[in-house]
């Protein structure tokens, strides 16, 4: 969550500047008075809201979700300037918006971000349901992990597949960090693996 410092003359008149140019009612509002101000100084304050952006993209995805029958707790998370990871956690809907290798989920997402874009909310958000992508993550990323030392091991390429496109990305970059690893792709459309394979041949004994 992002904050604002203001001054004013009292902590009253500098968080009044704040919620004004924000927009929004002292209603569940967090801050600071980081001075009270004097004869002499101005009193400051520090007040933590959400971007705007943040707040229209919460309502559409509110809006949204009622739209098909269910609520969620909406957590957002900053990874980059304008670009979110967002987090919904339903009490009964989770299974049925993740759908089956988490497919539904990626065509939420990508509804989700053109009515954002439509709307002119202008973040990118990747969005999650109850921490499910990160959980895959975690798995998939083991798995890449524990062929790896296969490869090594071996001195022989192997392949990883059934890793869904959202996640190679990912192990691919964190692959590139291993000198002795070199990743690569295979395959077309929802044939696409990865191939793990030595940067050295092992030298024969």
């Amino acid at each position: 969550m992002e904050y604002i410092d203001a001054e004013g003359a009292t902590p009253d008149e500098a968080l009044r500047k704040v919620l004004s140019k924000l927009g929004l009612g002292p209603q569940g509002v967090r801050y600071e008075v980081l001075a009270h101000g004097g004869p002499t100084s101005k009193a400051r304050v520090r007040v933590w809201a959400e971007p705007k952006e943040v707040q229209e993209a919460k309502k559409i995805i509110k809006e949204f979700l009622k739209k098909v029958g269910t609520r969620a707790k909406i957590e957002f998370l900053l990874i980059e300037k304008k670009h979110y990871r967002v987090n919904l956690r339903t009490r009964s809907w989770d299974r049925v918006l993740i759908g089956k290798g988490g497919e539904t989920l990626r065509c939420l997402e990508h509804l989700l971000n053109l009515i954002l874009r439509r709307n002119k909310v202008k973040i990118e958000m990747d969005l999650d349901i109850s921490g499910y992508r990160e959980k895959q993550r975690q798995f998939y990323l083991n798995k890449a992990l524990a062929v790896a030392v296969r490869v090594k091991e071996t001195g022989q390429e192997m392949t990883l597949d059934t890793v869904p496109p959202d996640q190679r990305h990912y192990i691919r970059e964190v692959l590139k960090l291993d000198p002795e690893i070199k990743v690569y792709t295979a395959g077309r459309g929802k044939d696409t693996y990865l191939v793990l394979a030595p940067r050295k041949p092992k030298p024969e004994k």
